[in-house]
């Protein structure tokens, strides 16, 4: 673990150079660890790929202080009950004008349009950190670069591709991923309790649909409904 100041108000950990699933869940845990630690000063903590980023009140607790506490945690035996990843069904329609990029990415691939869906839908993908997107790493045979020339509105719920990151972006905004397909869920509500539907330090799995399904999605169910059925 490496530690190092950001700015004025804040403290990078670091747990290592690689984002895997284990070094990101190990982010996870110690972010709940600081959190049930409940240390006055502390304003938020950010946990990400491979790293938390700590904020805090230099007013309440100095920073060198507050890294010495941080690495007594880490060093010490702190256990915490996390409960076990949820697997977030995520429906999405896969092409069209829905996903403009689907034919560019398989012919970049130098696969068909109905593999690519296949590679991506296939596994189980761990969700490192939730920003403008939920953020995923792409299975390897995806990864695919961003486009030169960004789009200046991507609709919220549009799924890209950006190098090795793949998901849907949570609200309407420019993006340079490319966009292969798009989820009917409304992934974020600032008006909802929690306003995300997915949380971070757990799993999606996309699963391709049809146009009607799409429409039933979207017009239908409601998030009190989606938050009861869509994960397993």
């Amino acid at each position: 673990m490496r530690y190092s100041f950001f700015g004025d108000k804040g403290i990078l950990i670091e747990f290592g150079d690689d984002p895997t699933r284990e070094i990101s869940q190990k982010a996870f845990t110690f972010a709940k660890i600081l959190e049930e630690e409940k240390i006055s000063g502390v304003r938020e903590t950010q946990p990400s790929y491979n790293t938390v980023l700590v904020y805090y009140d230099p007013l309440k607790i100095g920073g060198t202080k507050l890294m010495k506490r941080m690495k007594i945690f880490a060093a010490g035996e702190h256990r915490i009950e996390v409960p076990p990843p949820r697997v977030y069904d995520i429906p999405v329609l896969y092409g069209g004008e829905y996903g403009p990029d689907l034919e560019y990415v398989a012919e970049y691939h130098g696969i068909t349009q109905e593999e690519v869906i296949g590679i991506h839908t296939k596994e189980q993908l761990w969700v490192y950190r939730i920003g403008l997107n939920v953020h995923n790493l792409v299975p390897v045979k995806l990864i695919t670069p961003r486009r030169k020339v960004p789009r200046l509105r991507v609709p919220a719920g549009s799924i890209g591709i950006g190098n090795k990151q793949t998901g849907p972006y949570v609200i309407e905004c420019a993006a340079g991923w490319n966009i292969i397909g798009r989820t009917p869920l409304k992934l974020y509500d600032p008006g909802r309790t929690p306003p995300f539907l997915i949380a971070s330090g757990n799993y999606v799995h996309y699963r391709s649909i049809g146009v009607d399904e799409f429409s039933a999605i979207k017009s239908e169910v409601g998030f009190s409904v989606l938050n009861q059925v869509n994960y397993r």
